[in-house]
């Protein structure tokens, strides 16, 4: 198993937001819901769930979306609001 080096730091595609995260991810999963198609125009999306509490935004402030779920539950996530790279 790796241990993961913290905190890790990331960001969208043109800069405008930056994030840190203080906690490895709890798990690491391949979704194939219609959403995350939509959103890479491929088959799925790699994610990561990590506690809310250790994810930081620490430039820039994150685009809340909202959709319902292929089971119809409401979902939400960020992005960026200025090039559209999904963040969380």
């Amino acid at each position: 198993m790796t241990k993961v080096s913290l905190p890790q730091k990331g960001g969208c595609a043109c800069g405008a937001l930056r994030y840190e995260l203080s906690a490895a991810p709890l798990m690491i999963y391949n979704c194939h819901c219609a959403n995350c198609q939509k959103i890479t125009g491929s088959a799925f999306t790699v994610s990561a769930t990590v506690p809310e509490a250790a994810l930081k935004f620490v430039k820039g402030t994150p685009a809340r979306i909202e959709w319902n779920a292929d089971s119809g539950n409401k979902r939400f996530g960020w992005l960026c609001g200025a090039c559209g790279s999904r963040i969380a």
